[in-house]
Order: C-alpha cells, then sequence, then structure tokens
C-alpha cells in the first residue's frame, strides 16, 4: 500500500463499497486512515489495527511515529464513526508529545475537522459488549457480577481476605445470572 492513502478512497466510496453502508470493514478503513494520514502530512507514520480495545478506540504512539485503532470497535461502527476516531488520533501525532487533550490538540482538531466533542454523543456509537464475570462464594454462595476476575473473597464471609472464601469466577452472557 502507498503511503498516504489511496487516490479516489472517498467517504461515499467507503460508505458504498461491499454493499453495507452502515458498517466499516477492516480494509476499507485501512484505505480511509492512510488516505487522511497522508492528507494531513503524517503519511510516513505507520498504522496498524490493535486486537483489544473493549473501550478504547486508538491510540497515537507518537515517539514511534504510529497510529492504531481497534478493529473491534472499527467493524462495529459506520464510515463517520471510524473517521472521526483517525482524526483524533491525527490531532495527537499532529499536535505533538505530551500535550494530551489541551489547547493545542484541541486548535489541531478544528484545523482537521475533528468534531466529536460538539455533535456526536456515545449513545451514536457501538462499543463491543463487554466480557460478563459471575463470582460465587464456596462458602455462602454470595454472587458478585464483575467485568474483570480477581482474587477476592467473600467480604460477607470475613471481612479481609480469606482463601477459604476465595471467589469462583463463570463467564456469563447477561447481567441477570
Amino acid at each position: 500500500m502507498v503511503n498516504g492513502g489511496l487516490a479516489g478512497a472517498s467517504r461515499e466510496h467507503l460508505r458504498t463499497f461491499g454493499g453495507n453502508a452502515n458498517i466499516m470493514k477492516l480494509q476499507d478503513a485501512e484505505i480511509m486512515v492512510r488516505n487522511l494520514m497522508g492528507r494531513h502530512g503524517i503519511g510516513s507514520w505507520d498504522f496498524d489495527f490493535t486486537r483489544g480495545g473493549h473501550q478504547r478506540w486508538g491510540t497515537c504512539y507518537w515517539e514511534r511515529c504510529r497510529i492504531t485503532l481497534s478493529s473491534k470497535m472499527v467493524e462495529l461502527n459506520d464510515v463517520d464513526a471510524v473517521e472521526q476516531a483517525a482524526l483524533h488520533e491525527i490531532a495527537h501525532a499532529l499536535a505533538g508529545r505530551g500535550t494530551g487533550h489541551g489547547k493545542v490538540w484541541k486548535a489541531k482538531c478544528k484545523d482537521i475537522g475533528y468534531r466529536w466533542g460538539r455533535i456526536t454523543n456515545e449513545s451514536q456509537i457501538v462499543l463491543p459488549k463487554a466480557k460478563l464475570l459471575r463470582g460465587v462464594c464456596p462458602g455462602c454462595r454470595k454472587v458478585y457480577l464483575r467485568s474483570r476476575r480477581s482474587s477476592s473473597s467473600c467480604s460477607d464471609c470475613d471481612p479481609k481476605y480469606n482463601p477459604d472464601f476465595k471467589l469462583e469466577w463463570h463467564e456469563i452472557t447477561s447481567k441477570a445470572a
């Protein structure tokens, strides 16, 4: 692939590529992101997808000249959402190391057309379903719901950690466990 994206990778083309107007395909997203990177002067930077990312859209690795987007987030969302996520990371690259989400970064966002802060809300973004775990106390059978496993024990059976009451974790599909 040519640095800076492929010519002709317009948003309209990407909306209709593959016959699905709503959801991005990784191949189409990569073309679009590389095109955006080239248009904004960072075409020499690397781009890749990450496999993780239940909540994080992307990352700008300024010191490595690299931008990543979550493949899960891309595959669940539309062209506009993916474009805005890419622009968010591109703004980080242009603003420079250590600028965070401060004034310099916000000015770069405005310059390149990043607009999420003003017109998009979280309800418009599709997030991957997070894993839900059910922890059961082997003593009293009390149930705990968490998104991550922890090495904890039942606080009802003993206020301090006690391996005799260590929770047994099982993945579930809904909160109605």
